[in-house]
């Protein structure tokens, strides 16, 4: 079998989506035989130890964790982060020092790994990349968990910054040897922007889960009794940022003056505006759901969020529990009828985003109401049968969808033959093909 080491900057005991994936990475490579090395930050002082859980260390064979120091915030880390400087973020300035030493300690002693698996976000690991390239013959696949280019939650500083990023990003699929992405519309978003000749080499790996329950699906709201709608995680969706780029540049601030986006997407159809849309137009219809339903919010609270919660016009039924550990946003799931699920509109386009936590509602086996655009997100739920997918445009006609399914006459029909696709177990064997097969090309992608 293989040594592989895993660079990943968000990895557990630190509570977020970008870490539950390295982790399941981790441990199924392990179990099915290879040695596995994981280099993740060490959170311990630093403002990313809050949003850390405290877990109970599991030994899992072939499996060593290295948590290499992290400094805290410093002002390069803060303009570095400001999205006006030339680079993504400010991560790797704060965790070069520690990964650099740790490199050289390797690149001096016998045993080297075969394969380098590295995960992104933090694009600024991409500089990280470019040493392993320098430095190395050893074959690197990236892993693409958001787009980098065109992920265009925020716009750009200009158009020059875009350039320069997309530039950047090139030469990191250029670098590696494999690249893998979570959905196949990054996959073609990717070979549109920089070559079918990188077709061969970008993979589409999905997100997975673990320990698919043994309970039986009941997608029936036959009963008068309460109903729980919960939603889980954050919305990534900054108001005044979009208010911004929608304004003539004369009107902007002089340092928006060029903000650029490379396309149009639109983040409020992320938050929960339309959803509350949604429950309104239920309400104002059918009055016996203002004392039936209970919307649950699990995360950080936005700054928008009173605001939008006061003019919804159904504060009365919204709870907000703040931050959870994983293992209690689990359990919290348990205790809810409908997950919720939003996606990004892309207009001209399709969403290409599909949240990490559907495949742990699939694992849930509880049905999900997605209030969700053309795109990623709808395909997979639709496909799942586990879903009721309603237009955020089409409130009214939502709000009778929903109306249909907790009154009993709609039903589920959920494919879990579908579903089961996404167990981990089984993507693994995806992902270890092209770890292998990375091995077999040089390390720009190309044949021995």
């Amino acid at each position: 079998m293989s040594r592989i080491l895993i660079i990943a900057f968000e990895f557990p005991p630190l509570n977020s989506g970008g870490s539950r994936r390295p982790d399941r990475i981790a441990k199924s490579l392990a179990e099915r035989g290879h040695e596995v090395c994981v280099w993740t930050a060490d959170y311990e002082g630093t403002w990313l130890h809050a949003r850390c859980d405290k877990v109970e260390e599991k030994n899992t064979p072939r499996l060593t964790v290295e948590h290499l120091p992290l400094r805290d915030k410093n002002q390069r880390f803060k303009w570095y982060s400001s999205g006006y400087s030339f680079q993504p973020d400010g991560y790797y300035t704060l965790w070069s020092k520690a990964l650099i030493t740790r490199w050289n300690e390797m690149l001096a002693s016998d045993l080297h790994p075969d394969v380098i698996f590295l995960t992104i976000p933090p694009f600024s690991m991409y500089r990280f990349a470019q040493r392993i390239r320098r430095e190395s013959t050893i074959p690197l696949v990236v892993d693409f968990r958001d787009h980098w280019s065109l992920w265009v939650m925020t716009p750009f500083a200009s158009r020059l910054h875009y350039q320069l990023m997309k530039l950047r990003e090139r030469k990191l699929i250029e670098a590696a040897s494999a690249v893998l992405t979570v959905t196949t519309e990054m996959k073609a978003d990717l070979i549109q922007s920089h070559g079918k000749k990188f077709g061969d080499r970008i993979h589409c790996v999905t997100n997975s889960f673990d320990d698919y329950r043994s309970a039986q699906w009941n997608p029936s709201f036959q009963s008068n009794g309460k109903i729980v709608i919960g939603y889980f995680g954050a919305f990534y969706y900054f108001p005044e940022i979009a208010e911004s780029i929608s304004q003539p540049w004369y009107r902007r601030k002089p340092w928006q003056w060029f903000l650029y986006a490379p396309r149009d997407e639109n983040w409020k159809y992320r938050s929960p505006f339309f959803f509350f849309k949604l429950i309104r137009k239920l309400v104002d219809r059918h009055p016996e759901y203002a004392h039936r339903l209970e919307l649950v919010f699990v995360g950080s609270r936005p700054a928008w969020w009173d605001e939008m919660v006061v003019k919804s016009g159904v504060k009365n039924l919204i709870r907000h529990t703040g931050p959870l550990s994983a293992k209690a946003s689990l359990q919290m799931q348990q205790t809810c009828d409908l997950l919720l699920l939003t996606s990004v509109k892309v207009n001209q386009g399709r969403d290409y985003c599909i949240a990490g936590k559907t495949f742990e509602f699939f694992a849930a086996r509880i049905p999900i109401l997605g209030v969700v655009t053309v795109g990623a997100q709808r395909d997979i739920l639709e496909r799942s049968g586990a879903a009721l997918c309603t237009d955020p445009d089409q409130p009214e006609v939502a709000a009778e969808e929903l109306h249909e399914l907790l009154s009993g006459q709609r039903t589920l029909h959920p494919n879990t033959e579908f579903m089961e696709r996404f167990q981990t177990s089984r993507v693994i064997y995806q992902l270890e093909e092209i770890l292998l097969g990375a091995l077999r090309k040089g390390p720009f992608g190309d044949p021995l």
